[in-house]
């Protein structure tokens, strides 16, 4: 859980996070319009890959510098502690 006190828009925003194993088939995608109409998609990469990725991620704009990359990067380093233990 990631909590976040955006002062640009006066909210304090709670993400959680959740380990999963994928059994059988992924389901159907279930984004709202907004989200299709922003272009969302739903990646699946490994962990290294996805720690890369953050880690070279830029924007152009304050929310995703300083709340979105931030708190995804908080998130994955939380995760490699997780990720460990579970293959020991």
């Amino acid at each position: 859980m990631v909590v976040e006190y955006r002062k640009i828009f006066n909210l304090k925003q709670i993400s959680y996070c959740y380990f999963a194993h994928v059994r059988g088939a992924k389901g159907e995608l279930a984004f709202t319009e907004h989200e299709l109409q922003g272009g969302f998609e739903i990646v699946w990469l490994p962990y290294e890959e996805a720690v890369m990725r953050m880690a070279h991620s830029v924007t152009d704009n304050p929310e995703g510098s300083m709340y979105i990359i931030p708190r995804d990067t908080a998130l994955l380093n939380a995760a490699e502690e997780h990720l460990v233990s579970e293959n020991k």
